[in-house]
């Protein structure tokens, strides 16, 4: 049994005083390293809203059953969402506002910066356990100014670093077309 099938984990939690994260010598990177996709795990949103100050409340997925929504305001509060028995039955313009409010409304694992201290944090003191059932998720520490990006095929991510082997920077030229004469440091008389 989860948390989130007992009803009493249901109510609001209160978020614990900020942890401030330990500072790194090196910038953290988490990505995911095995296919499926990058997940946090219950405990790891828990502990991520605790760290940041959240007060979260979770519902599970009247559809689903299996899926959690973690809100960070209370259902009363939800000003602007519209109902999912009346979704279909709305404007596109109210579906719109409504998505923009559910942002809002909503921890989404997938939107916190991979950077992020916090998550960082979460991912070194969980370890395999900050993962959900699809994702192995590593902290990759880079110096801290490099130009990366997060590749991703089948949810198996891997960082790209721009100054990796193959990188070529346009419109510099290598070769000039008409290379200038090598200089003596005399002068022509």
């Amino acid at each position: 049994m989860t948390d989130l099938d007992n009803p009493s984990r249901n109510a609001p939690e209160a978020g614990s005083a900020s942890v401030p994260p330990a500072p790194r010598a090196k910038a953290g990177v988490v990505i995911n390293v095995c296919y499926g996709g990058f997940g946090l795990s219950e405990a790891a949103i828990r502990r991520y809203a605790e760290i940041k100050g959240l007060t979260l409340y979770p519902e599970k997925s009247r559809v689903s059953g299996w899926l959690t929504t973690w809100w960070t305001v209370p259902a009363n509060e939800r000003i602007g969402i519209i109902p999912t028995d009346d979704w279909y039955s709305a404007s596109l313009a109210d579906r719109q506002a409504s998505n923009r409010a559910y942002e809002n409304f909503v921890l989404t694992p997938s939107d916190i910066d991979r950077e992020d201290p916090a998550l960082v944090q979460v991912v070194e003191e969980l370890g395999a356990a900050a993962s959900d059932q699809h994702a192995k998720l590593v902290i990759q520490d880079l110096d801290r100014g490099t130009a990366y990006a997060i590749d991703e095929y089948d949810g198996l991510e891997s960082l790209r670093l721009r100054d990796q082997d193959g990188w070529r920077i346009a419109g510099l030229s290598l070769h000039p077309v008409h290379p200038s004469p090598p200089s003596h440091g005399g002068s022509v008389g």
